[in-house]
């Protein structure tokens, strides 16, 4: 820094510090006509006569880069600041003003690291949160001024993230940061809370400005990403709330928005949704069917319910299928579609399928020890399969019961198993090797690959009920069972046939070639005790938890 730079700082921060010290007008009779200036190799230091207290030594403190701080000494003589006493002390500010500097670094990049989002750049959720604290307190009601918030999730992140990997998932936050910034305003926030959610912060007038907002983050990031060599497509799920509308409290601004995140998944996913009174009403009960979920082991409320499944051949069951049911103590029959859906969402669902499969396994072993060798199906979800001990468990299952593998069967579904699929082909191929069977749930609803058929080499199809309603007058559903049958005796694969409730359903789909159904026309699902004393003619006692 060249002296005359030096003179123009250390003008400008002794007016500051006489003005905070003694006030204006004291300052006025104290300072005098001249200023001494004098320069070291470290430092320059500025002298000036202050009447009443002596002379006033200003002394800068400057690394090698930038001008860090300021140190003032008051001394009664001129004499003691020569550059013989001010020489050492110089070097030691010099030393002290790189010591400053390096701590004036640590303490931005603390600020950088607690605020803003390291992968994208973005502020981050404790700084949206202050930024939502001062957009609500200085919201004018006069302007008719609202703070809208957007709570955004990525639908697919997952799959892709654990198929392409880290690297490729934190690009395509990346790319998506870039895109939602070309949808704002200067004066909105972009926040990054975690992982795949991002939250936006807008002030508007009105409810147009925030639908149209929201409908131009869905297109714009409908177009596919390019990344690590492939075209992504990903969608986004938008919760909204608005103040004062939805309330005033950052806190519940925030609640709210992610009530509403959580009401459009439930809607189908790529598109956005407000809040409502009425979503909280339906969170809050989320919230209780949740708790309670957690208990349900424990208190015993779960139990395994049996439908069989009957050969056309025989007439009687060959196997069954276990389903979950859930007596509550206060609600009753717990409805499967309610509580399963919430399971996997909240995670219980492993704890939960593990369970369903030990109890199982010991009930077929029951059965088996009866006299009686029946197939027991088990519904394994894709937050199951993905599980790296799946195979561990399955065994872990088998072994406990001392159940023999062909007497378990595994059931998934198309979207199941397309999910990850190498790692889902993997984990099948090590089940086959244990001996379980495997069979494709609800068939022809999903992608109805015949590559995928042939690579997981499977032993069943269950075809959907919605393939059998219409049975025998509906034409397109005969085809449709026809073709189903056809391919899968191709693949040396059985037919199992699902929701069968006439003589004329089954009728049709015994001429059609299927080898099994399953309905409500033979049994509705029935308990471990009323299935074996009406079927197998046993009196068991119905196994506990």
């Amino acid at each position: 820094m060249s002296t005359q730079g030096i003179r123009g700082i250390q003008h400008k921060l002794i007016v500051a510090v006489a003005v905070s010290s003694v006030g204006t007008a004291f300052l006025a009779g104290l300072l005098t006509t001249y200023i001494l200036f004098f320069s070291s190799a470290h430092a320059s230091v500025l002298a000036m006569k202050v009447d009443t207290l002596g002379f006033m030594a200003i002394l800068p403190l400057l690394t090698s880069s930038s001008y860090v701080g300021l140190l003032v000494l008051v001394v009664l003589s001129l004499a003691l600041l020569t550059l013989f006493m001010i020489r050492p002390l110089t070097r030691q500010l010099h030393s002290a003003a790189e010591q400053l500097d390096v701590i004036n670094a640590s303490r931005e990049r603390i600020h950088e690291l607690s605020n803003y989002d390291q992968l994208t750049g973005l502020p981050n959720w404790r700084s949206l949160y202050d930024h939502l604290n001062l957009a609500l307190d200085t919201r004018s009601d006069y302007h008719r001024e609202q703070v809208a918030l957007l709570f955004l999730n990525l639908d697919r992140f997952k799959v892709i993230n654990e198929s392409l990997g880290h690297a490729a998932g934190d690009q395509l936050l990346i790319e998506v940061a870039r895109r939602l910034k070309f949808c704002l305003g200067e004066q909105d926030i972009l926040a990054r809370a975690a992982g795949d959610e991002f939250l936006v912060l807008k002030v508007v007038h009105d409810r147009e400005e925030i639908e149209s907002l929201a409908g131009d983050i869905l297109d714009r990031l409908h177009a596919p990403f390019a990344i690590a060599g492939h075209q992504l497509y990903v969608a986004a799920t938008i919760g909204i709330s608005v103040s004062p509308e939805h309330g005033q409290d950052t806190d519940l601004l925030l609640k709210h928005a992610d009530t509403a995140l959580i009401k459009a998944k439930a809607q189908g996913r790529n598109c956005y949704q407000f809040y409502s009174p009425e979503m909280s009403v339906i969170s809050q009960e989320r919230f209780a069917l949740e708790h309670d979920l957690r208990h349900a082991i424990s208190r015993g409320e779960l139990e395994l319910h049996y439908q069989a499944q009957v050969p056309f051949a025989a007439g009687v069951p060959g196997g069954v299928e276990a389903l979950l049911r859930w007596h509550h103590p206060t609600r009753g029959m717990v409805p499967p579609d309610q509580f399963i859906p919430l399971a996997e969402e909240s995670g219980l669902i492993n704890e939960i399928g593990d369970w369903v499969l030990h109890q199982a396994c010991r009930q077929a072993k029951q059965w088996l020890d009866s006299g009686y060798p029946i197939r027991v199906s088990v519904n394994l979800s894709s937050i199951q399969l993905q599980q790296e001990n799946i195979v561990e468990l399955v065994r872990d299952s088998l072994r406990q019961a001392s159940l023999p593998a062909c007497y378990l069967e595994l059931e998934l579904t198309e979207s199941c198993l397309l999910k990850e699929f190498e790692r889902s082909a993997r984990s099948l191929r090590k089940l086959r090797l244990l001996g379980v069977s495997l069979a494709m749930d609800d068939f022809g609803t999903g992608y109805s690959s015949l590559s995928y058929l042939k690579l997981l080499r499977l032993h069943r199809l269950k075809i959907d009920r919605s393939f059998v309603t219409g049975l025998p007058a509906d034409q397109g559903d005969m085809a449709i069972v026809s073709t189903i049958v056809a391919m899968a005796r191709s693949l040396g694969l059985e037919v199992v046939a699902e929701g069968v409730e006439t003589e004329q359903q089954r009728n049709s789909l015994l001429q059609l070639g299927c080898d099994e159904y399953q309905g409500f026309l033979f049994s509705k699902p029935l308990s471990a005790c009323e299935f074996g004393q009406r079927f197998l003619q046993t009196e068991q006692v119905q196994l506990s938890g």
